[in-house]
């Protein structure tokens, strides 16, 4: 049996093509002629179909699908209550997830269909919270290609913790904090990650001086550049022997392998420094403007910080990720007047690009879509899985 190969610039074609389209929707959108020929809200509703379209109906991309499509079919339907009962005593997922999947399995017993509907309704209130903070909808789609769409196709229990904790945003600035924390417990339910959430209601909503800015910066980058190893020299020591969990973080600590000089560091060097410029602007002409600035803030010193420790880059990161979405959509608009403003689009429209082809060509993203062709059966898509392993199906290099 012959095998696909592990990378490809192949693959990397159908995103390719999203991107060619959401760009030529964006530029649509700014083109006066076209403007006054199609209203506004047709440029949204195709780029929301889109979306729709080509992630919510894909078939078995990325890694996730592994462990929960076994965990959706073990899942009895809540209606069989005994049954359902015995299975969450027994299984380590969070609560609110599982009665999540019990419901569904009461009208349906597809994993694709649960897969299509999840991100569906993700996508939904991402919608909402999109049109409600952004000063451009359709670049705040196509920056989700980078900085949001692993997160909301991959962390299928994570995700609808992060995007209720969006939608909760709101009530930072009309001041609820109590509709403000009911939507994050019931984050909690899917997603321990979700009580970070909780105590960022006052740091979200603080306006923070440049001084104070550039000495957190500063202090950051003193531990990045320094290689400070901060937890990983003496995490070990200090909690003594382990067992369980706590032996499977400090292992990654020791695996971690982190690198200084990358486009990556690169980049938030630059966004840092972005961010730092545009700041006091943030806050004074967009009205959820210097929430983001400061999620953006959250975002660029978890990986300064923990630059070491690639599980905790990684998974700290990805909570507050989607404030590039926001973030550099305020940027774009701040400097809409400036002579060279489409060579900023361009470098971000390129930047997305790259990063797609560097991304989407590895094997665990080969496209599949389950309503325009056929697409593999999860024992054939398990067949390459098992072949090459976990570590290399997911681009680790032995």
């Amino acid at each position: 049996m012959m095998y696909p190969p592990l990378n490809s610039y192949s693959y990397s074609v159908p995103y390719l093509l999203l991107l060619i389209i959401l760009v030529l929707l964006y530029f649509g959108s700014k083109s006066y002629r076209l403007r006054t020929a199609i209203p506004q809200n047709r440029f949204i509703l195709a780029t929301f179909l889109i979306f729709i379209l080509f992630w919510g109906f894909r078939g078995y991309i990325c890694t996730d699908w592994v462990n929960y499509y076994e965990f959706f079919h073990d899942n009895p339907p809540i209606t069989d209550w005994n049954a359902w009962m015995r299975y969450t005593s027994e299984n380590f997922l969070d609560i609110g997830y599982i009665i999540y999947t019990g419901i569904f399995k009461i009208f349906c017993s597809n994993f694709l269909a649960f897969q299509s509907i999840s991100y569906i309704l993700i996508l939904l209130i991402i919608h909402r919270c999109i049109r409600l903070y952004t000063s451009d909808y359709i670049l705040s789609f196509i920056l989700m290609i980078v900085f949001f769409t692993v997160q909301s196709i991959n962390l299928m229990r994570n995700v609808i913790a992060i995007a209720l904790f969006l939608y909760s945003i709101r009530y930072i600035y009309s001041k609820n904090i109590w509709k403000y924390i009911a939507i994050n417990a019931i984050g909690v339910l899917f997603h321990k990650t979700a009580l970070i959430f909780i105590p960022l209601y006052f740091v979200l909503g603080h306006r923070f001086s440049i001084k104070t800015l550039i000495l957190i910066f500063t202090c950051a980058y003193i531990v990045m550049i320094c290689q400070f190893s901060i937890i990983s020299e003496y995490a070990s020591s200090i909690i003594g022997d382990t067992s369980g969990r706590v032996n499977y973080v400090l292992q990654y600590l020791k695996e971690s392998d982190p690198k200084l000089i990358s486009i990556g560091n690169l980049e938030r060097l630059i966004t840092g420094i972005i961010l730092i410029l545009n700041y006091n602007k943030l806050w004074d002409k967009y009205r959820y403007g210097g929430y983001f600035a400061n999620m953006m803030a959250l975002c660029l010193l978890t990986y300064l910080v923990f630059f070491e420790i690639n599980v905790l880059v990684v998974r700290i990161s990805q909570l507050f990720s989607f404030a590039y979405v926001i973030f550099y959509t305020n940027i774009l608009d701040i400097y809409e007047k400036r002579k060279y403003i489409n060579l900023y689009r361009i470098a971000i429209f390129a930047y997305v690009g790259l990063w797609s082809i560097s991304t989407f060509g590895q094997l665990m993203y080969r496209y599949d879509n389950i309503i325009l062709w056929s697409h593999q059966s999860y024992e054939e898509r398990m067949t390459s899985y098992n072949y090459y392993g976990p570590k290399k199906y997911v681009g680790h290099k032995d």
